[in-house]
C-alpha cells in the first residue's frame, strides 16, 4: 500500500497489507500530523478507516483540513471564520470528497461490535487501512474489563482479522515525555521505556518512534544536520531491532510534510 511518502515507498517499501504498525512518541513530535498526512495519501486509492477513542470528528476534521489545504491550526480558532480562510476550507472540503475516507467515533464499545464495525468497512468500503487513534483509549473504553494478558490477546484477535482482510493497522501510542541529556542528546527512550505497553510490543510487526530534536532545543543533530522543521522516524522490529531511520521536514507552517532523502541540505548555502 503506497503511503504517498517517497522514502517510505521507495524504501521500505511501503506500508504491508497483513501488519500491524504501533506508531509510538511523546506529544508534539510531529506524529498526528504524519499519520492524518498518510491517511489522506492512501485514501485516494484505497478505503480507510480512521477509528476516533480519544480525539473528536471536529478536531480530525480540522486536522485534515490543516493538512490537505495547508491551513494553520490557529486559524481555526478564529470564529468566525476569517473570509479568506473560509473559501480555502470550502474548498479543501471539496477536494476531501475525491478520497476514500471514513470516520469513526467509539466512546463505550464492546469488543465484538468493534470487530463487526471492521468487517463491515471492509466489505462495503474496501478497507485496506485502519488507523486506530490512542491505543490505551481504546483499551480503556472497552466495556469488557482487559487487564494486560487480555490486552495482548484482544490485539492478536484484530491481528488475525487484519491477516484475514489483507488490510493493513495502524495504531497511535503514546510513550512517557523525553527530555535529551548531554549523555542522551540524540537518543529516543528505548522499548524498555515503554512501561506497561512493553508486553504488547511483540504482538505489533513494527514500531515506529517519533522524534523531532527542534521541540527540545536541539538545533543540529549528531551528525551535524540541521533540525530545524525536521522529524525522525526510527523503524523498531517486533523485537526491538532498529530497521531503518526515515527523515521528513515540516512545512513553514507545520501543517505537512515531506520527505527527505538522507542526506540532505537546506539550501545551496549550507551545501
Amino acid at each position: 500500500m503506497k503511503s504517498g511518502f517517497e522514502n517510505i515507498d521507495a524504501d521500505i517499501p511501503a506500508l504491508e497489507t497483513r501488519r500491524i504498525y504501533a506508531f509510538a512518541a511523546p506529544e508534539a513530535m510531529g506524529k498526528l500530523t504524519f499519520v492524518r498526512q498518510l491517511a489522506l495519501n492512501a485514501s485516494l486509492n484505497n478505503g480507510v478507516l480512521y477509528v476516533q477513542f480519544k480525539s473528536n470528528k471536529q478536531e480530525l476534521l480540522e486536522s485534515l483540513l490543516s493538512v490537505k489545504g495547508a491551513i494553520p491550526h490557529y486559524e481555526f480558532d478564529r470564529k468566525p471564520l476569517e473570509q479568506k480562510t473560509a473559501i480555502k476550507v470550502e474548498e479543501t472540503l471539496k477536494s476531501l470528497e475525491d478520497h476514500h475516507l471514513f470516520m469513526e467515533r467509539l466512546n463505550e464499545y464492546d469488543e465484538m461490535d468493534f470487530y463487526k464495525l471492521i468487517r463491515s468497512y471492509v466489505n462495503e468500503h474496501n478497507v485496506k487501512l485502519i488507523i486506530i487513534d490512542d491505543l490505551d483509549t481504546m483499551f480503556g473504553s472497552c466495556k469488557q474489563e482487559l487487564d494486560q494478558t487480555k490486552r495482548c490477546i484482544y490485539t492478536l484477535h484484530l491481528k488475525a482479522m487484519i491477516h484475514e482482510y489483507d488490510c493493513c493497522c495502524i495504531m497511535l501510542t503514546e510513550v512517557p515525555k523525553y527530555s535529551p541529556s548531554s549523555v542522551r542528546k540524540f537518543c529516543l527512550p528505548g522499548l524498555d521505556e515503554l512501561g506497561k505497553k512493553r508486553s504488547l510490543i511483540k504482538v505489533f510487526d513494527e514500531m515506529w518512534m517519533f522524534l523531532r530534536l527542534e521541540y527540545f532545543g536541539v538545533q543540529v543533530d549528531d551528525i551535524g544536520r540541521i533540525t530545524e522543521r525536521k522529524m525522525d522516524i526510527i523503524r523498531y522490529s517486533y523485537s526491538g531491532k532498529v530497521l531503518d531511520f526515515l527523515y521528513f521536514k515540516f512545512n513553514e507552517n507545520y501543517t505537512s510534510l515531506e520527505s527527505l532523502v538522507f542526506p540532505f541540505y537546506w539550501d545551496d548555502e549550507q551545501e
